[in-house]
Order: structure tokens, then sequence, then C-alpha cells
């Protein structure tokens, strides 16, 4: 009797370390698994959408610069352009208008 019991005592207790032990190691294994894909995908795509919108900020802020750049160059050569041609026009124009 008592060496039956101990056999079944055994024999139960390699049951559940056989089923167990591979069980829990499964178990940890597609934990981990799962984890490290999921950090390595959160960090891919946070890496990814903070590269977009970086360049997508800077892009627009470069245009934006550019554009308010060309803008105010163009406007003063403009401006420039036209008071000096006014004013060498009305000189002209005066001192034809005085000579004759």
């Amino acid at each position: 009797m008592i060496v039956n019991t101990r056999c079944r005592d055994l024999t139960h207790t390699l049951t559940l370390t056989v089923t167990h032990t591979p069980t829990h190691t499964l178990a940890l294994t597609l934990t981990h698994t799962l984890t490290h894909t999921l950090i390595h995908t959160l960090t891919h795509t946070l890496a990814l959408t903070l590269t977009h919108t970086l360049t997508h900020t800077l892009t627009q802020t470069l245009i934006h610069a550019l554009t308010h750049t060309l803008t105010h160059t163009l406007t003063h050569t403009l401006t420039h352009t036209l008071t000096h041609t006014l004013t060498q026009t009305l000189i002209h124009a005066l001192t034809h208008t005085l000579t004759h």
C-alpha cells in the first residue's frame, strides 16, 4: 500500500511537472515574444510618426519662411524700383518742362 501510494504520488508529481513546465515555458516565451514585438512595433511606429511630423513641420516652416522672405524682398525691390523710376521720370519731365 505505501509503495503503491508513493508510486501514485510520484506519477502524479511527474505528470504535473511534465505538463506544467512546457506550458509555463510556452506561456513565458509567448508573453516575452509578444511584449518584445509590441515594444518594437510601437517604437518603430512612434519613430516613423515623429520623423514624418518633424519633416512635415520643418517643410511647412521652411516654405512659410521662404514665401515670406521672397514676398518681402520682391515688394521691397519693386517699391524701390518704382520709386527710382518715377523719381527719374519726374526729374526728366521737370527738366524738360523747365528748359523748353
